[in-house]
């Protein structure tokens, strides 16, 4: 749930802080007052592109923030300067603008964009996938088209390295044989060439080493002398605290020396000196520079080169086999294909019908008596299926019992499309109640061009919702307005020669009945106040 917005320099805005209710919010005000910029605001912090002209004219940077609770509470930030680059923290973390809308998924907007997207057959296929709860069919769908396009890929690669003539398939031949000749060994490179500078100083590390055991271990080395000293503080041991500490310390160097010594010892017999040692190391890097210029620039190109021609030459070999093989391969995984989907499709056709009646009837409530909507199913090409199915589906509106069915984007007018978006989100939440991702939901206008016997079924709609959902709406309708739990006034405000500002604050009491006035008659004369008054009475539980 979203608990609380605050925004600073988006648009007209210096600075607001909106507490919302957990049910419904309302948020009213003349046109060009400045609530849209607060939808920006949540837009933003929703993960929305950013967009630079949002930032108040002379600021150096936008802020929105927001405060979310659900089982945790969470602060989301996202800063845009006057330059373009954004910033996004959750919780106080730097994090990406991926990371942000991750947590704000809670939070759906729906504006004059979101009707524009309603009027796509991919929106309103959704619509019903959701309501039909189809999620397992989708899913053994998807699994299958995955399945099908990989076995479809390898029969291909087979058809293709089939294909190769067969002066390629020798030259993939003379590629394997090079390569074989020196049989190259994962990290062999980088093992020589890390032993390669002590086989060419091994000499010189003999030396070093000799003399360094030397002075360490001979009879009069520095072994001998430490332990001397080592003994004549010990021989003075339980006189002074001070001098058992130093004695003890000059013990434990004497100890880490002889484990030294025995280290150099080690290394020192680990040094090859056989010049063949050298030599072979030297012819070995020789080869495998040889390779690395021919197929390389480097080992790892190598041995991608080596598997592929190996693979070529196997494909070549075995082909008529693997064929048939690959062949069988896809048609299983086409049989299964060809089941997910129509099992998908049935679903849905059977779903279409109930949804389209609960749609119509809803409808039918916000004045658009005799509404009728179908879902039309067109066969695609099998070639043609997609992610989502294999049929073309589309929401088909028949406005009146006698008019013809045709596709919602061609006939319905922008005020039937904020009442179908209304009662779609409705339907939607209803069939997934339990769905704590689907908590907030923001309408912005969905009453625009609305009024009288509609607008009291549009507002009736909208507090229903909020029952079970938060809802916030940008509203100009009076109805709407007086049934909200939380109702919060934008205006702007200005002075001679100044960039105006807009305000945004709740309204309560006579307060609330002079705005809910104002957008009854555009006046605050007693008339007017009184309707308010009746309004606000009427809307009581």
């Amino acid at each position: 749930m979203l608990d609380e917005l605050h925004v600073s320099n988006i648009a007209l805005i210096e600075d607001a802080t909106i507490a919302f209710a957990p049910g419904l919010t309302v948020l009213t005000g003349e046109t060009g007052a400045g609530k849209t910029a607060l939808l920006a605001a949540l837009r933003l912090i929703c993960g929305a592109r950013a967009d630079n002209s949002v930032v108040r004219d002379g600021a150096d940077e936008a802020l929105a923030e927001a405060c979310l609770v659900d089982d945790d509470e969470h602060v989301v930030r996202r800063r845009l300067s006057a330059s373009g680059r954004s910033r996004c923290t959750v919780d106080g973390a730097m994090a990406t603008v991926g990371e942000l809308a991750a947590i704000t998924s809670s939070i759906e907007v729906h504006g004059q964009h979101e009707q524009v997207l309603l009027l796509e057959p991919a929106r309103q296929l959704a619509y019903l996938d959701a309501w039909a709860d189809d999620d397992e069919l989708r899913a053994r769908y998807a699994d299958a088209r995955l399945a099908y396009q990989e076995a479809r890929a390898a029969l291909d690669e087979l058809e293709q390295a089939r294909g190769k003539d067969q002066q390629e398939l020798e030259f993939m031949g003379f590629t394997c044989e090079q390569i074989e000749k020196v049989n190259p060994q994962p990290g062999e490179l980088e093992e020589l060439e890390e032993e390669l500078p002590r086989l060419q100083h091994a000499d010189q590390l003999a030396q070093a080493l000799q003399g360094a055991r030397a002075a360490l271990h001979d009879d009069g080395g520095a072994l001998d002398l430490i332990a001397q000293a080592a003994s004549d503080l010990m021989h003075q041991q339980g006189i002074d605290d001070e001098l058992d500490e130093l004695a003890a310390r000059l013990d434990g160097q004497m100890r880490d020396l002889e484990d030294l010594t025995r280290d150099l010892s080690a290394y020192a017999q680990s040094i090859d000196t056989d010049p063949a040692r050298l030599e072979d190391t030297l012819e070995r890097l020789d080869k495998l520079n040889g390779l690395m210029k021919r197929f390389g620039p480097g080992m790892e190109q190598v041995f991608a080169t080596w598997q592929a021609a190996k693979r070529a030459i196997e494909s070549a070999q075995d082909s008529p086999q693997r064929m048939e093989e690959a062949r069988a391969r896809v048609a299983r995984a086409q049989d299964a294909y060809r089941q997910a989907a129509a099992a998908l499709c049935a679903a849905r056709h059977d779903a279409a019908r109930t949804f389209c009646e609960q749609l119509g009837q809803a409808v039918a409530e916000l004045a658009m008596e005799g509404a009728r909507f179908e879902f039309s199913f067109a066969e695609l090409a099998f070639e043609r299926w997609g992610e989502s199915g294999s049929e073309q589906v589309e929401l088909l509106y028949q406005p009146a019992p006698t008019a013809k069915a045709r596709p919602l984007r061609r006939i319905a007018s922008g005020g039937e499309l904020s009442r179908i978006l209304l009662v779609l989100e409705c339907i939607h939440y209803d069939s997934c109640e339990s769905d704590a991702s689907r908590s907030t939901i923001v309408f912005d206008e969905v009453d625009s061009g609305i009024g009288g016997v509609t607008g009291n079924a549009v507002a009736k709609r909208l507090a229903a919702l909020s029952k079970g959902a938060q809802v916030i709406v940008v509203t100009h309708l009076a109805q709407v307005a007086a049934l909200a739990d939380e109702h919060y006034v934008v205006r702007k405000q200005g002075v001679a020669d100044a960039l105006p500002h807009t305000s945004v604050a709740p309204v309560t009491g006579e307060a609330r009945v002079a705005e809910i006035a104002r957008m009854l008659s555009g006046d605050d004369d007693e008339r007017a106040l009184d309707h308010a008054r009746a309004l606000l009475e009427g809307a009581r539980p």
